[in-house]
């Protein structure tokens, strides 16, 4: 029989006999236990949990005494294995009759115990028998145990058994053996533990021996020997553990009633001979805080005259147990003839405390001759006071420095809006200018609408800072009915800050108007009507704007001479890379070198600040370098290309070394590519970086030869068995552009055919690259299509987007496996997404994150469709309808194509495999 059958039918059998034991008492008096042997019930220990371990330690009892004796007998066992488990079984034995164990067990525990320990048994195994006799707290161990207090080898265990036993029998017991044995360390340590009294008078005598004066200490501290107050007091100050020794005296004196224990403490307090450090006076506080009563207060008031802060602060921290209702009145009339530093911290204490019977000398206290008191009282206000804001708001009325404006901002933040709203609006005109921002900040970022109308009316201030705090409010407040409005309040100011201000609130509300279309025309009415420098100021609108009718037209007005500069300026600050066909085309015009500069410099930041795919910065990054005509700026274009930090980098800036002008910069730039990151392992192979510099610089036999030996081979764009690569990682072969719908396509003659594709792939060429054997699109073109038709097939594809990115895999040229955003589309990609009668989403959501690669695995037979993404099952044969003509079937062949949507996108490792006819 296999070892964990007989494993199982053991534990199966012992819960069976335990169960029986349980519900029929009776019937566990007659029937055995002693079912299974000791030998094979050890051999089971440790077990693997504790219902079995139970189990095993009750079954081991039902052998008794004898079982017992013979588990002790195997401790000094050769066989360390057997030895451990003859440990383990009696710890668990015992702590099973400790919990609930019956009188007959109790009874076969002790009396083989008594056995082993009265036998030859080895005193390291003594000593572990007697240490488990500490679990029981039995006294019927105690005449077993008191043969050991005086075996100087076994004293020790015995003695900490009897503590754990306790009760005077035992206490008694280790006083006659320390009678015996003054010396013992343990005996003494065992009568203070025990707080047996009557040991006090020889304790004393050995406070003069050196070996044991620390133990007899302790022990006299733990009884609470009144007449060792002297010895222990003298001893005290200069050593931290007699101190502890005293302090736990006094804890002691005072547990038992007595008052000798409070007084130490407040003569330690009082120090009046400056024997105590702090913090042993702050141990006498905690003890006296906690049993001293109502009386501590006037000890805790000496304590705070002192001069010591960190003193102070730590007994008012202690002190907040005696803030009751009757003592308030104490405190008030202790702090009010205090110094400033020292009321402020009581204020402080009393507001921690909630003491709302303080609220009256808390409210006084704002108008305090000293800031530091008005602080305290101000933040203590706001933990205790539902009116607070009210308040606060009252004393925003006087001139108040910037730590007391601080003050009530911090407080007030945390109060509700319904509070200060309210308060604000009927005291905002008689406040001081600072007082105003302050409100003014509060209102604009909780977004109180209600308030918009006040906040607007500050515009009118003759404060610039006032001024330029309401425009930062409105950026939260305003809307399509602000946007006119603050336009021209804008056109009005001649400060930059303020300008710069007023340009983001206009931003501001014209981002939060929904009609987009409006917004715009309204801000275009204005700009139409304006002077030329008021234009000058609207451009940094638009450009802050940043959306694509701002942008246009910002490129109408480089035909204006006089506004062409402002134009050119938000061109190159402009906040997305919308305007990089704009600056492409400054860059390549034969305009004067400042505004080729701007543009390639703003190109440049734009390309580097914006996220986007290194591949697709790469071959923007390349667009730019075609542009430039002088060393300066082809190396400014080499040294971003290069902070990309990819082998893609490092091919493009190698051929640079041979130049003569660029051959450091390009150096530089592939440094940069290839960089290992501090403490990071490399990200290239040398192997790696070999290639990529041999692409830059073989033949093509070469090439193709170094590419083919498995050292260099290349990972990307190769078949697995049974496919072909629709893409071959290095230009279009078998792929054309998108000419119209199916639908169209065929009533297209053959001529207007050719005519249309030959639009759609000079299109396709323009838009659609390959860079680092990857497929990318440019957001800009068509869809891109594969020459043939396909009827059922099994497709693989791997793609990635950007943020916001949205895409698909149109299947027979009908849409699609879906590709999108899941921040977007929670449901996330793979979704048969035009579908209206069968299923559009996907089963789960399994894309990876943004910018990262995933993968397509297409099956399509007839019109049904299975998709895996990323492993995952997506669509389970689901019939994929026809988009273009819903009352028709889909297609029974076609065009696989790869959508276009407006942004940019990324294709590798396209394999198809055409499936035979079912």
């Amino acid at each position: 029989m296999q070892p964990k059958i007989i494993h199982l039918l053991l534990i199966i059998t012992l819960l069976f006999i335990s169960i029986i034991l349980l519900f029929n008492t009776t019937y566990a008096k007659d029937v055995s236990l002693q079912f299974f042997p000791i030998e094979e019930l050890l051999q089971k220990l440790p077990a693997t949990d504790g219902l079995e371990q139970n189990l095993i330690f009750t079954h081991l009892l039902a052998h008794q005494t004898e079982g017992i004796i013979k588990i002790c007998r195997l401790l000094p066992s050769a066989d360390s294995i057997q030895s451990v488990q003859a440990e383990h079984a009696l710890d668990g034995i015992v702590n099973l009759v400790a919990q609930n164990g019956s009188q007959d067990q109790r009874k076969w525990l002790k009396q083989a115990t008594q056995q082993m320990l009265a036998g030859d048994l080895p005193t390291k195994h003594k000593a572990f028998l007697i240490s488990l006799m500490q679990n029981l707290g039995d006294e019927a161990y105690l005449s077993i145990l008191k043969p050991f207090l005086t075996d100087k080898s076994l004293s020790d265990p015995a003695a900490r058994a009897l503590v754990q036993i306790g009760g005077k029998k035992a206490g008694k017991m280790i006083f006659e053996a320390f009678s015996q044995q003054k010396s013992n360390p343990h005996l003494i340590k065992a009568l203070g533990e025990l707080k047996y009294s009557p040991a006090g008078t020889e304790l004393m005598k050995l406070s003069a021996n050196a070996e044991l004066k620390a133990m007899a200490f302790f022990a006299l501290a733990n009884i609470a020997y009144l007449p060792a107050k002297n010895l222990l007091e003298s001893e005290a100050p200069g050593n931290p553990t007699y101190f502890s020794y005293y302090i736990k005296f006094a804890e002691e004196l005072t547990k038992s009633g007595k008052n000798e224990g409070l007084t130490i403490c407040r003569e330690i307090l009082l120090n009046s001979q400056k024997n105590y450090k702090n913090q042993q006076r702050l141990a006498a506080l905690d003890l006296l805080v906690q049993y001293g009563g109502p009386n501590v207060l006037s000890t805790l008031f000496t304590i705070i005259k002192e001069d010591d802060k960190k003193l102070r602060v730590a007994t008012l921290n202690l002190a907040r147990k005696y803030t009751e209702s009757s003592q308030i009145a104490e405190w008030v009339a202790f702090a009010k003839n205090q110094s400033p530093e020292v009321q402020a911290e009581i204020i402080d204490m009393l507001g921690q405390a909630k003491a709302t019977t303080a609220l009256p000398f808390i409210e006084e206290s704002l108008v305090h001759d000293s800031v530091q008191v008005q602080l305290a009282a101000i933040n203590a206000l706001s933990q205790i006071d539902k009116n607070v804001a009210q308040k606060l708001i009252g004393l925003l009325q006087k001139s108040l420095e910037k730590t007391q404006l601080s003050a009530i901002q911090l407080a007030l933040s945390s109060q509700p809006t319904s509070q200060i709203w309210p308060n604000a609006a009927g005291k905002f005109g008689q406040l001081p200018p600072a007082s105003k921002i302050l409100l003014i900040d509060i209102l604009g970022q909780r977004g109180v609408q209600d308030a918009k109308a006040l906040i607007k009316e500050a515009l009118k201030s003759t404060e610039p800072t006032v001024r330029i705090a309401s425009l930062k409010a409105l950026e939260k407040l305003a809307g399509a009915d602000d946007l006119s409005e603050l336009t021209r309040f804008l056109l009005t100011r001649d400060k930059s800050t303020e300008k710069r201000t007023a340009t983001e609130a206009v931003a501001a509300s014209y981002s939060q108007t929904k009609d987009k279309k409006m917004a715009f025309q309204q801000l275009s009415t204005i700009y139409n009507s304006a002077n030329e420098n008021e234009k000058t100021t609207l451009l940094n609108v638009f450009k802050r704007i940043g959306d694509n009718q701002s942008l246009a037209l910002i490129e109408t007005e480089l035909n204006d001479k006089a506004l062409k500069p402002a134009a050119i300026q938000a061109l190159t600050d402009w906040p997305n890379e919308a305007a990089l066909a704009s600056l492409f085309r400054l860059a390549k015009s034969q305009e004067d070198l400042t505004t080729r500069v701007l543009a390639i410099r703003g190109a440049l930041r734009i390309i580097q600040e914006n996220p986007m795919d290194k591949l697709r910065k790469r071959w923007l990054y390349q667009d730019l370098m075609e542009i430039c005509t002088r060393q300066e700026e082809k190396g400014m274009v080499l040294a971003a290309i290069g902070e990309l930090k990819s082998l893609d980098a490092l091919k493009y800036v190698a051929p640079y070394f041979q130049n003569d002008s660029l051959g450091l910069e390009a150096l530089l730039a592939a440094t940069k590519a290839v960089e290992t990151e501090r403490d990071q392992p490399s990200k290239f192979t040398p192997q790696q970086i070999l290639l990529a510099l041999a692409e830059s610089y073989a033949n093509p036999n070469a090439l193709t030869e170094i590419k083919n030996n498995p050292q260099f081979a290349a990972r990307q764009n190769q078949p697995p068995d049974g496919f072909i690569a629709l893409f071959n990682g290095k230009d279009l072969t078998g792929w054309k552009g998108l000419v119209e719908n199916p639908v169209k396509r065929a009533k297209m003659s053959p001529e207007e055919l050719q005519l249309a594709q030959a639009k759609a792939d000079a299109l396709m060429n323009a838009h659609w690259k390959i860079i680092d054997d990857v497929l990318f699109f440019d957001g800009k073109g068509e869809s891109l299509c594969t020459a043939k038709d396909y009827r059922n097939f099994e497709m693989l594809v791997d793609w990635k987007i950007e943020k916001f990115g949205d895409s698909g895999i149109y299947l027979r040229g009908a849409p699609q496996v879906q590709i999108w955003d899941p921040a977007q589309w929670p449901e996330g990609s793979g979704g048969l997404y035009n579908n209206q009668k069968n299923p559009s989403k996907p089963l789960k959501r399994a894309d990876n994150p943004i910018g990262e690669w995933n993968t397509f695995r297409i099956i399509m037979r007839d019109d049904r469709v299975t998709v895996y993404l990323n492993n995952v099952l997506v669509v389970d044969n689901v019939q994929m309808e026809n988009y273009w003509e819903r009352d028709k079937p889909i297609y029974p062949t076609g065009q696989i194509e790869l959508q276009s949507h407006n942004s940019p996108l990324y294709f590798r490792n396209v394999f198809i495999r055409e499936l035979a006819e079912e």
